[in-house]
């Protein structure tokens, strides 16, 4: 009897072995094509390299960043000040005496200023005026040549000073102490304010046009040589850095830095005023004199 033997048929969705391994190699073809570069526009490939190492950070430069010109600046980074400013130096001898002075109105006849610092920051400020600044070698005189006034170094010269366009500029050296130089040249007695930073030197606080200060006999000239401390004693000025000037060290603050104010009042006298405001006609009538 003839048997036959007959093959049943794979069940769905499988595949033969064979069906299996032919699939794998052609997607495995296709991957290879579709990773292959394309040397006409990719990168090249690069090469190995060591890994990097981070150099000592010794006597390398910090990164510096732009400070805002707007917005918030205490995000912005410190920075020192450049330039001179006024510090409050060594003990000096200076005796004054009080005495009576009545100002002749509210208001000083004369205020007077100086702007000061180094060379470089000088030509800075000089180069921002209209006109060229002219050199004066000595004092600067004012209201009708009758004030006098400037810088002297602490060897007696006279501080280099420029004038222009109506501003006053006088140069300094770190460290060199100075005197502040006033001239009353006229036949009246007459009070001086004067200020350094902005403060008084007499009190060392903020300055005032209505605090009192030097009173200068006709003829007089007086030499301010510091912050005054006393009746018989004064700090000395000493140029030096923002940072130690005595307005920083004292108050805190550095805004008016590289000033020197002079406020002049002149001396009210009731005597003179009355005869300066007699009537010369006064349209009346003589009568005899009272016994």
């Amino acid at each position: 009897m003839n048997s036959s033997h007959t093959q049943n048929p794979p069940k769905s969705g499988r595949l033969s072995l064979p069906a299996l391994l032919a699939t794998f190699l052609a997607l495995a073809a296709l991957a290879g094509c579709a990773s292959a570069p394309n040397n006409s526009w990719g990168p090249s490939p690069r090469k190995y390299q060591e890994p990097f190492s981070a150099p000592s950070s010794e006597g390398l430069k910090a990164p510096t960043t732009a400070v805002p010109t707007d917005g918030d600046w205490s995000k912005a980074p410190s920075r020192q000040r450049p330039g001179l400013a006024t510090a409050f130096g060594e003990n000096r001898p200076s005796t004054i005496a009080r005495t009576r002075f009545k100002r002749d109105g509210r208001d000083p006849m004369l205020q007077l200023t100086m702007h000061y610092n180094d060379r470089s920051g000088l030509d800075v400020l000089m180069n921002r005026q209209y006109a060229a600044p002219k050199m004066t070698n000595g004092p600067m005189s004012a209201h009708r040549g009758d004030f006098a006034y400037g810088l002297r170094g602490e060897a007696g010269q006279w501080l280099p000073t420029w004038v222009a366009s109506g501003w006053t500029f006088v140069e300094g050296k770190p460290g060199e102490r100075y005197l502040i130089i006033v001239m009353n040249q006229s036949p009246l007695r007459r009070e001086v304010v004067i200020s350094v930073d902005g403060l008084d030197v007499m009190d060392g606080q903020s300055a005032s046009t209505k605090k009192r200060g030097y009173i200068l006999d006709p003829g007089q000239e007086f030499a301010v040589e510091g912050f005054r401390t006393g009746p018989d004693t004064v700090a000395a000025f000493r140029f030096g850095s923002v940072a130690e000037s005595y307005s920083n060290q004292r108050h805190g603050t550095t805004r008016n830095i590289g000033v020197i104010g002079l406020a002049v009042f002149e001396e009210s006298n009731l005597e003179a005023d009355r005869r300066i405001e007699a009537d010369a006609f006064p349209a009346t009538w003589a009568t005899p004199p009272r016994r």
